[in-house]
């Protein structure tokens, strides 16, 4: 009889035992779950396409910058054929890639995230950007491609002192303009991924608990770094 109880005994222990491995193993399960619905909404989803857009369009104005500074290195030490620099020219203009960007709903889920007013000059910073790449790239691909077609087109009209005049003042001017819009916008990148990294290391397992993000004294500074660096960037226009 003795032996029978402690079967059964034995039998309702590891009942239990994988019972409440099975149940804290689920509740484990659940709450991964819950964290990576949260990091692909929020993050995959979110900061990170926004991150994205920026260095992609980032890279394609530093590759037609690049195809620029070609035309002008070319042309100086060109042996003044017009007519052979002008089709060089023109195959290094169709080299250059076209930029497709636009501000979408992913920026909003910033506010989501920190609930601060202070995130308004982050998608303020983030159109700003966006529209700031967007120039430079047209700059190069038309209106410095209608400066050097008048260029080729008339070249009578210019003698050789005032044509290298041209295309220093010409060059000059590409590379001021590339140099502001790189200086001006490489900061906020840097931030995005400040609070994209300090949303990894909160850990939300619980999109209820999403304020603790707007709470944290991290987010909190990165934030107030990018209001003090935008009105900055706003007052040296």
């Amino acid at each position: 009889m003795e032996f029978l109880e402690t079967v059964e005994v034995s039998i309702i222990s590891a009942i239990f035992a994988s019972f409440l491995t099975y149940y804290f193993g689920f509740r484990q399960y659940l709450k991964q779950r819950k964290r990576e619905e949260f990091r692909d909404e929020y993050i995959k989803n979110g900061i990170d396409n926004i991150i994205k857009d920026i260095d992609e369009s980032c890279f394609i104005c530093q590759f037609n910058h690049a195809k620029g500074i070609r035309i002008f290195e070319y042309l100086e030490k060109s042996l003044g054929d017009i007519v052979i620099e002008e089709k060089i020219t023109q195959k290094i203009f169709e080299e250059m890639k076209p930029l497709f960007i636009a501000p979408n709903r992913t920026i909003y889920k910033l506010e989501v995230l920190t609930k601060k007013d202070e995130i308004l000059r982050a998608f303020v910073w983030i159109i700003s950007v966006m529209a700031d790449y967007l120039r430079y790239n047209d700059y190069l691909r038309y209106e410095l491609f209608f400066e050097l077609e008048y260029y080729f087109r008339h070249p009578g009209t210019l003698s050789k002192d005032k044509r290298e005049e041209f295309l220093v003042g010409l060059k000059k001017r590409v590379i001021e303009s590339y140099k502001k819009v790189i200086s001006d916008n490489e900061m906020l990148k840097v931030y995005l991924l400040q609070i994209r990294k300090r949303i990894d290391e909160i850990d939300i397992t619980d999109i209820n608990k999403i304020n603790k993000i707007s709470k944290d004294k991290k987010i909190r500074e990165v934030l107030e770094n990018i209001q003090k660096d935008y009105e900055k960037k706003e007052n040296t226009k």
